[in-house]
Order: C-alpha cells, then structure tokens, then sequence
C-alpha cells in the first residue's frame, strides 16, 4: 500500500484488529496511567497498553484528527468530551473489559459509522454520541442499563440499534431527531422512557 494511505474501515470488531494501527509511545503523554495528550499525527492508532484512562479533552477537536482508534485492553474509563469534535473519526475499537465513558465524549464525531460498544459498561451518559452525523449502527451489550439524555440525539442517518437484554432506562431526548430510525425493538424489562426520547 501506499505509505501514508488509509485503508478502509474494518468492521468494528475486537476480535480483527486492523494490522496497520500504529503504536508511538513518545506521541503520549502519560502519568500514571492516565493518557494526557496525544502528539502524533498517524491516520490509524494504537493507543498504548497499559493506559487505564483518557482524560477529559484529550483528544477534543483534535487538529491531528485520527481516523481509526484502537484502545488498550489496560483501558477502563474515557473522560468527558475526549474525542468531542474528531471530525475524521470514522471507527473505535473499544476493550471489553472498559467500565465508563463521560459525557460528550464522542459528540459530534460526525464521520463514525458504526458502534459495537463494550460489556464492561453500565450507562451510556448525556449526550455521548449526540451529532455522529454519519453513525448508522449501533449495537449495545446487555450490561448497559441506561442510556442518558440526548446520548444519540441528532444522529440523523441512524437507521438500527440493538438494545441489550438489561437496559432498564432511556433518558430524555436519548434519540430526538434520529429521523432515520424506523423500526425499534425495546427490550422486555425496560422500566422508562424519558420525555421526547424518540422525536422526530
């Protein structure tokens, strides 16, 4: 391939990694296991082993704009607004073993296509996904319980979403303006449903 090429974006899956994600330890700044920054400029990442969370902003309009992420099996939270405004990312790839992910942590990632989001997680919180312009598919475990306001609000192209087993709560506004999503299956032992969660 071309150096400096990206190829397309594998299914979302931890089982099939891409081969050509880059690891650089020297573009991170890390303390204590907390990822600080990123300073690298490869189209498909690697974070590094070891990193138990990524704080708040870090990669927030991040003017490297990584197309693809892979996160370490080490990974056990993402800090709110983390990748908020990455404009070019277009997947994650997410360890299962991850327990929590802040709010408007992915907001406005508005070239991700797809979400297989991990069993380690309990909630989705507000406004997580909100304005993924292009995600289509979304596929929740059945450890997620609830998912918050506005999570995926103003995704307009989202046509499916798998709801886990265990979801027990849908905040308000949870898929406002998802004009896309036409048919849904609610779980059995779902207990709320907040105010205009599925406006159009």
């Amino acid at each position: 391939k071309p150096e400096g090429k990206v190829p397309p974006v594998p299914k979302v899956s931890r089982r099939v990694l891409p081969a050509n994600a880059v690891c650089r330890p020297q573009d991170y700044e890390i303390f204590a296991g907390i990822l600080k920054a990123y300073n690298g400029a490869d189209p498909v990442i690697r974070v590094p082993d070891g990193v138990t969370g990524i704080l708040d902003e870090t990669f927030e309009y991040c003017s490297n704009d990584p197309e693809v992420i892979v996160l370490p099996d080490s990974l056990q939270l993402i800090g709110n607004n983390a990748f908020n405004g990455c404009g070019n990312l277009r997947a994650v790839y997410f360890p299962d073993t991850m327990q929590s992910i802040g709010e408007f942590a992915f907001s406005s990632c508005r070239s991700l296509q797809t979400l297989s989001l991990p069993r380690g997680l309990s909630r989705i919180p507000e406004e997580c996904f909100s304005w993924c312009a292009v995600l289509q598919s979304v596929t929740l475990p059945d450890g997620i319980g609830t998912i918050g306001p506005g999570a995926f609000s103003w995704c307009q192209e989202l046509k499916t979403i798998d709801f886990g087993a265990g979801l027990k709560t849908i905040g308000a506004d949870a898929f406002s303006f998802c004009k896309n999503l036409s048919t849904i299956r609610l779980p059995a032992g779902l207990q709320s449903i907040g105010d205009t969660a599925f406006l159009h």
